[in-house]
């Protein structure tokens, strides 16, 4: 059966996604590069988009500008870290100069950013290059079917006669089980549950906080469920305490991806990262680019944590060069067992979500943020402090 999904499902992108599918077959190809050829790819990737932004983005021209830099000047590695950062506060409050002068509608979609680091925001997506590609190629490395079944825990929850439609084709012939995860209780818990008891998901995509919640009332429950191949968190730091609830409450190994909406996904695990407990994770540096500075840009030694900034190498619609994520990092010297060519990035610093526990059981996860989406402009910063 999983066979037969895997093959239908195939055949289902090579026909109605073909870019997607090349993209996919592409990324599996650098996984047989050597170190050297990846980082030279790397290289000349940045240096393009580098030269498209000043020459396309009205805002980087500015930018580049004001410090006398021209893409031309870029020759070296030293060179690099004269480009200046793009800050957070950039795309909020510049949004119509950091996208190309003339939008062509159907090129591109909308984000707005979970404000997880507690800055929200909002970015517009290239849709020639699918972030869906690298999530295959996650699963790949996992050792999973992208045809199966699987379920999700986030805030993504369509809700409409017609978002339904389009989710059941997207997956079809596999099933996609879901859970909101700024609805959960125990009346939503036992819906998916009993869900997941009926169509075995293989995979779980999930924020950090939901599986756990999930997993600790499993557990707290004596409740088994089918176990999956993998289970997939992202959106806050794994604690190691945290992995072993989860794989315990599912005996499942945990995948721990490294995902911002400025440029998704930038990092995940193999089998053999996820299986060491290490928390370290491979870049995808073949479309993402990540640095760990200080705080004038300037890259800091390997093993020593830095602010984290990423260049997206796809994007020709809203390019996002040195972006300073808000996150803190270390780039780490030492391969991996399953010897893919990615540099490996230890686990995120500086990315924590904790629930609100409101009177009547609901429990608020990461999509709260997503109250300021109408006035990002207004609100810097936000906290919450829960007195009860």
């Amino acid at each position: 059966m999983n066979r037969w999904k895997e093959f239908l499902f195939d055949a289902k992108c090579r026909l109605f996604k073909p870019a997607w599918w090349r993209q996919y077959h592409d990324s599996l190809l650098h996984d047989h590069w050597s170190a050297e050829r990846l980082a030279e790819y790397n290289w000349q990737r940045r240096l393009m988009v580098l030269r498209f932004a000043y020459e396309n983005i009205p805002y980087y021209e500015r930018l580049y500008r004001s410090v006398g830099l021209e893409p031309g000047d870029v020759k070296c590695e030293k060179d690099w870290e004269r480009v200046p950062m793009l800050t957070r506060e950039a795309p909020r409050f510049n949004f119509e100069e950091l996208h190309v002068r003339q939008l062509t509608p159907g090129t591109y979609k909308l984000y707005t950013t979970g404000g997880s680091t507690g800055e929200p925001s909002k970015v517009l997506k290239d849709d020639a290059f699918s972030s869906v590609a690298l999530n295959w190629r996650a699963k790949e490395w996992a050792g999973v079917s992208r045809g199966c079944n699987s379920a999700t825990i986030m805030r993504t929850h369509p809700m409409t006669w017609a978002g339904r439609l389009r989710h059941f084709a997207a997956w079809y012939p596999s099933v996609n089980l879901m859970l909101d995860a700024g609805c959960m209780n125990e009346q939503t818990m036992a819906k998916f549950m009993d869900e997941w008891k009926r169509y075995k998901p293989q995979t779980i995509s999930s924020y950090v906080g939901g599986v756990h919640q999930l997993a600790v009332f499993c557990l707290e429950h004596n409740i088994e469920l089918p176990p999956p191949k993998a289970i997939f968190t992202t959106a806050a730091p794994l604690p190691l305490s945290t992995r072993h609830t989860i794989s315990a409450a599912f005996r499942a190994p945990v995948f721990d991806n490294y995902v911002a909406t400025e440029a998704h996904p930038m990092a995940n695990q193999c089998r053999c990262l996820a299986m060491d407990n290490s928390g370290a994770l491979h870049i995808h540096s073949d479309y993402r680019h990540l640095e760990f500075v200080d705080e004038q840009g300037v890259n800091v030694p390997q093993e020593t944590v830095g602010d984290i900034l990423v260049t997206d190498l796809e994007d020709r619609i809203f390019p996002i060069v040195r972006y300073r994520l808000g996150d803190r990092g270390r780039l780490l010297n030492r391969n991996c067992a399953c010897e893919r060519p990615y540099p490996v990035m230890d686990a995120v610093h500086g990315r924590s979500f904790d629930f609100i526990y409101l009177e009547k059981g609901r429990i608020m996860g990461e999509c709260w943020a997503t109250a300021f989406d109408d006035c990002l402009n207004a609100v810097h910063n936000f906290q919450i402090h829960q007195a009860a």
